[in-house]
């Protein structure tokens, strides 16, 4: 296949688009009971509270300041609010509302990451009290009966591929419930190496490892939604040592290497190289995103944690992390890529996989264990031996756009 050669969308994947839908399936608190009120009434001769006949309703909210109060508020409300009325689900979901959202300073989600294993993947959110106990959030993908073979996340959306005879891969928007199946690469096998959202312009932009069937041979191909067309990238040195050890920051994939990290930048479409700290070997670390930095995380000896910042093109050593020895495996040396590790609010949250629950403890800059020991339970698919990888994820309302549109929305 040379170099230049594109592959455009064809009429089976377009058939496709239009038959599954991603929807999400979350587990609702009970409501707390309120006690009942009222405002300028009396008591009957029973006793009970009753409401004056002078009580008036509140006078109906004009169409914009209900929607500015709206605005302000997290992203999984808003769209659950969408069931109240046809109107407010014609408005909620229109892509005026979601940028008018985005650029208003509303309040964060509790959502903060994705996390896959092997029997499906969860939304992990902060809870209220220290210790606490609630249920996993299930993430229902599209075609996808348990976990996903691959994922990539950035800036809200989801990129994935499924293990069926087909393969496709999807890109979905997990609170809208919007997706769209890319097309095919005839004849070649793939992996899906990082995902791109540009939330200026609402494209994106998704990489991935390329070889022919049968072949060992590979290539670095792209696809944009802004042209609908997969293009191949020249790699120009020898990059991805180490198949999987990846995560994209903005517009940029790193990938991590024995000696270096590689970077390409999917908007400038450059390549670069930085080297790892002095004494670090790639082998042993892992990488990770921390308020928007690249992070690499060394595993200098058992049970110890060094998290190293990259400025630019400089790396800075920085947190010192001393984890429980419950955190660890018997067996299995280095452990750090058996963690899942996210940062979040200037907050790092460690997680694993213990007695059929996902269990999360939290560190603060300093490295200093905070009062913080969450259990999100599941089912009894889960166990010590399951895998367990963690996406930052801050869920939004936005929209991808196409040429074409062609994008699917579930319907409700």
């Amino acid at each position: 296949m040379s170099e230049n050669h594109e592959v455009s969308t064809s009429e089976n994947s377009r058939k496709r688009r239009q038959s599954h839908a991603v929807s999400v399936t979350e587990v609702e608190m009970p409501l707390i009971p309120h006690e009942a009120t009222s405002i300028g009434g009396g008591e009957n001769d029973n006793g009970a509270l009753v409401a004056s006949d002078k009580v008036h309703s509140l006078p109906e909210l004009s169409e914009d300041i209900m929607f500015q109060i709206l605005s302000r508020l997290p992203v999984e409300p808003v769209f659950r609010f969408q069931c109240v009325c046809k109107l407010w689900k014609q408005h909620l979901s229109s892509p005026i509302f979601a940028e008018k959202h985005h650029l208003s300073p509303y309040q964060p989600c509790d959502t903060f990451a994705i996390v896959s294993l092997s029997s499906g993947s969860f939304f992990l959110r902060e809870l209220t009290a220290p210790n606490a106990c609630a249920t996993l959030r299930y993430l229902r993908l599209n075609s996808v009966d348990g976990g996903p073979k691959q994922l990539a996340c950035s800036h809200g959306m989801v990129c994935y591929r499924t293990e069926d005879e087909n393969k496709d891969i999807f890109v979905c928007n997990p609170v809208t419930q919007e997706f769209i199946v890319l097309p095919y690469i005839e004849d070649y096998e793939f992996e899906i190496q990082g995902l791109y959202f540009n939330r200026l312009n609402y494209s994106f932009k998704v990489l991935v490892w390329c070889w022919p069937t049968g072949s060992i041979r590979r290539g670095l191909w792209m696809f944009s939604s802004e042209t609908e067309r997969w293009k191949r990238i020249s790699l120009g040195m020898q990059v991805f040592i180490y198949g999987g050890r990846f995560i994209c920051v903005g517009s940029v994939l790193y990938q991590l290497g024995e000696h270096a990290v590689y970077t390409f930048d999917m908007e400038r479409e450059e390549w670069g190289s930085i080297r790892v700290p002095p004494g670090v070997s790639g082998k042993s670390c892992c990488m990770m995103e921390w308020d928007g930095r690249v992070c690499l995380v060394q595993e200098p000896k058992r049970f110890e944690l060094v998290i190293w910042r990259l400025s630019e093109t400089i790396w800075e050593k920085g947190t010192t992390l001393c984890l429980e020895k419950r955190f660890y495996r018997r067996g299995s040396y280095p452990h750090v890529r058996d963690l899942g590790i996210v940062g979040h609010r200037g907050c790092l949250f460690v997680a694993r996989v213990v007695r059929r629950t996902v269990e999360v403890t939290s560190y603060d800059i300093d490295g200093n264990k905070r009062d913080i020991k969450w259990r999100f339970c599941s089912n009894d698919k889960l166990n010590e031996d399951f895998s367990l990888k963690i996406f930052p994820f801050t869920p939004t309302l936005l929209q991808f756009r196409t040429i074409t549109a062609t994008h699917v929305q579930t319907s409700s």
